[in-house]
């Protein structure tokens, strides 16, 4: 007998240690490392498309400045000749030219406001220029040092780097400068031949404008610099114009159209603009991917935890019955085995590929959790659901139940004295999947609860409700909501001190198994209604 009961005691610890402890935690392993492989590419894909947009934006302003360059071939003088004729006129005195051309060139300052400048400069060397920057003469031996700085590589359009018009005295604008060689439109024979350039100051506010909803969060950096890493735009408006140190080492790797560099510290997303010679480049820092993680990484430490908890309870729980009869020792052992299928169903459903789940699905998820529960409290709480047939195969964010569900068990029930009971309803109303998680718990305080409906809608603003984990897990569920659906839909909380709080979904009702097309934009709900709409 005493054999027995040591064969007993050795076969339940080897299966507590690899049938349980080793496959727990590989299961954790692997389950975070694909947390952060998908959170990695999250981020890959969200800098892919601010780059994306922000090329977009810089074409655009790059474009219109070099369409607005293209229009010096259109305009006429005072007595109706164009710029060429201008220019080759021999017999025009000096001071009359230079009026005529002052004239000229304000009309170029006319077509766009944000031009500060329009300088022309003519195959002699002579200078020519009309400006917003009023009472200030333009230094011309420092405009041609800075001509000769940046060089010309004989191309009809280009742009140079973002700098400060220093050639005005005392004046240390922001500007970008866009250049086009005027061609000699005499005849044929002469189209090639340049009389000179055009250079147009564009306030660097005509291009933040154009990027200005640009960001990669609040670890990420975005940045337009030109082929030898000078900054043309940055979120840090102190580096424009300036050597960007922290791009200037990947210069060399960015060879394609676009791309993705890493190495160990960082992330760089990048696309080059054919034309003007910018590259457009995000990063973040490898670490910032780790930054992300970390509600995650405390959830599955949690679950891990409370099934590693699960696990030694009910090895302890055998241990310490090993001398009963063999009888009731199979019948704990019968139910260890539904125990552990359900864990192992909960690990399965946990590490399952896909961010939207049928209802019944998470429903059952949740089946299971309230198995292990019921018998680590004795079975003094209870799940009752209620649905309709035609919502249990509707498409749910996987994992939104769960925490909810955990929340009303955790802070409504535990504390309770005596029995209590969570109820899930599922309705749809049109367009709309409603689901309503009740529990008959100790409830809120009025403060509680105006703070928790408050917060998910308070973007970036720290509301604390007193119990932190209570306040992460509603918010979570309701950003990821709001991030997939749309602002049209998330969580509305009613509780009562001392009767239990109500937790109710709005969601668009998808039918059968849907993927959303991309987190962050409105869905489209089964009857094609935008869900822009707010749910009441």
């Amino acid at each position: 007998m005493i054999q027995t009961r040591r064969n007993i005691f050795y076969r339940l610890t080897l299966a507590f240690i690899f049938g349980g402890l080793v496959p727990l935690l590989i299961a954790g392993t692997m389950l975070f490392y694909r947390f952060k492989g998908d959170m990695e590419q999250v981020i890959l894909d969200d800098m892919g498309r601010t780059v994306g947009c922000a090329v977009r934006g810089a074409r655009e302003m790059v474009d219109g400045s070099s369409s607005l360059t293209k229009h010096m071939y259109d305009i006429y003088t005072e007595d109706g000749r164009l710029l060429y004729q201008l220019l080759k006129d021999k017999s025009m005195a000096d001071q009359e030219k230079r009026i005529q051309m002052a004239l000229f060139l304000g009309e170029m300052l006319e077509e766009d406001s944000r031009i500060r400048t329009a300088s022309f400069v003519d195959r002699e060397g002579r200078i020519y220029y009309a400006t917003r920057n009023m009472q200030k003469a333009l230094d011309e031996t420092a405009f041609r040092q800075w001509i000769s700085q940046e060089g010309y590589s004989g191309e009809a359009f280009s742009a140079l780097p973002t700098h400060a018009d220093s050639y005005f005295r005392d004046s240390g604008n922001q500007v970008l400068t866009f250049r086009r060689s005027y061609q000699d439109l005499t005849s044929f024979k002469t189209i090639g031949i340049s009389l000179g350039n055009l250079y147009l100051d564009v306030d660097v506010g005509k291009l933040s404008s154009a990027l200005w909803d640009m960001g990669v969060g609040e670890n990420g950096t975005f940045s337009i610099i030109d082929k030898n890493g000078i900054c043309i735009y940055s979120m840090d408006g102190s580096e424009i114009g300036k050597p960007l140190e922290r791009m200037v080492p990947y210069l060399s790797s960015m060879t394609e159209t676009r791309g993705y560099l890493t190495d160990a510290r960082r992330h760089v997303v990048y696309e080059r603009m054919d034309g003007c010679g910018w590259i457009v480049a995000a990063q973040v820092g490898r670490d910032a991917v780790m930054s992300s993680l970390n509600g995650t990484v405390q959830s599955i430490v949690a679950f891990l935890s409370g099934t590693f908890l699960v696990l030694l309870c009910l090895y302890s729980y055998s241990v310490k019955h090993i001398w009963r009869t063999v009888g009731r020792l199979e019948h704990e052992e019968n139910e260890n085995a539904v125990i552990v299928e359900s864990l192992s169903r909960q690990v399965e459903y946990l590490s399952s590929g896909g961010s939207m789940v049928p209802l019944k699905k998470e429903i059952g998820n949740i089946r299971d959790y309230f198995y292990i529960m019921g018998i680590q409290h004795e079975n003094r709480i209870q799940l009752e659901v209620s649905a309709d047939e035609d919502v249990m195969d509707a498409s749910i964010i996987r994992m939104s139940l769960q925490p909810v569900v955990e929340n009303a068990v955790r802070h409504g029930l535990l504390p309770k004295k005596g029995d209590g009971t969570v109820s899930i309803e599922a309705r749809r109303k049109d367009s709309i999947l409603e689901v309503t998680v009740m529990d008959d718990g100790v409830g809120m305080t009025e403060e509680t609860l105006t703070a928790l409906n408050a917060g998910p809608d308070q973007d970036g603003t720290d509301v604390q409700t007193g119990d932190k984990g209570l306040d992460t897990g509603i918010r979570n569920v309701h950003d990821r909501i709001r991030r997939t659906f749309g602002p049209g839909y998330g969580l509305k909380i009613m509780s009562n001190e001392g009767k239990g709080t109500v937790v109710v979904f709005c969601l668009p009702f998808i039918p059968g198994k849907a993927e959303p097309e991309e987190e962050g934009n409105a869905q489209q709900g089964s009857d094609g209604t935008s869900s822009d709409r707010i749910c009441e």
